[in-house]
């Protein structure tokens, strides 16, 4: 589904070069949930761009991800003069019939039926984020590419998004890339764990985890990813 081969990315800045990015292979198989960790600054946001296509300003190859393509970033950006349903429209094309029909039982699993005609500023933290879900969604992507989605929220809302977005997710059969610094996040959600250290960006390496989701022991797997990864 996904292979991505960067020998470096390198930003100009006011003071001088910066190497982004170096000798960083990523390659995610179909169907499969693949989270990104590490240290802020280490490039995870900088690798998911050069996915999706908005940064080409590096050396090496990236596959041609088969459309279509979704994402989800740490703001729900929704624009502030359109209703939920006008901007999750936004996302499909007009003549897109059966995409249409399918909202309403979107709106549903996702539990915001009763907020589609509400404007962005009339909702709470966890709604926008919700209708950032149905928007990603709406388009029955092939690729979900998720930049810390649920980070400022509390504990209690970030739980219960977590489990919207397995449960959408897990019934779609699409592959998932999500940048998290919640490691407790990463350890419920995600197949593999692609660790990652910097600056430059680089892999570290790689956490499997086979035990089935919902059934996970969180405090044994994070000591087992301790154990294999010191301070990450």
């Amino acid at each position: 589904m996904l292979r991505v081969d960067v020998q470096s990315l390198t930003y100009a800045t006011d003071t001088g070069p910066l190497r982004a990015l170096e000798a960083v292979s990523l390659h995610v198989a179909d169907g499969e949930f693949v989270c990104l960790t590490g240290p802020s600054g280490c490039g995870k946001t900088s690798l998911l761009r050069i996915v999706l296509g908005l940064e080409t300003r590096y050396q090496g190859q990236a596959a041609a991800v088969p459309a279509p393509v979704a994402a989800m970033f740490q703001e729900p950006r929704l624009l502030p003069w359109r209703t939920v349903a006008e901007n999750v429209a936004l996302a499909l094309a007009p003549g897109d019939g059966p995409a249409h029909a399918a909202l309403p039982d979107l709106y549903r699993a996702l539990g915001i039926e009763a907020h589609t005609g509400f404007y962005p500023a009339a909702l709470s933290g966890g709604l926008a984020r919700r209708a950032a879900l149905a928007r990603a969604f709406a388009t029955s992507p092939r690729l979900l590419v998720l930049d810390e989605p649920f980070v400022s929220l509390d504990a209690a809302t970030a739980g219960r998004l977590r489990d919207l977005l397995i449960r959408l997710w897990s019934g779609r059969g699409m592959t998932a890339l999500m940048v998290t610094h919640d490691l407790d996040e990463a350890l419920a959600l995600a197949d593999r764990i692609e660790v990652m250290a910097g600056p430059p960006g680089r892999l570290r390496g790689s956490f499997a985890i086979s035990e089935p989701r919902g059934t996970r022991d969180i405090d044994a797997l994070r000591a087992r990813f301790q154990a294999a990864f010191p301070a990450a």
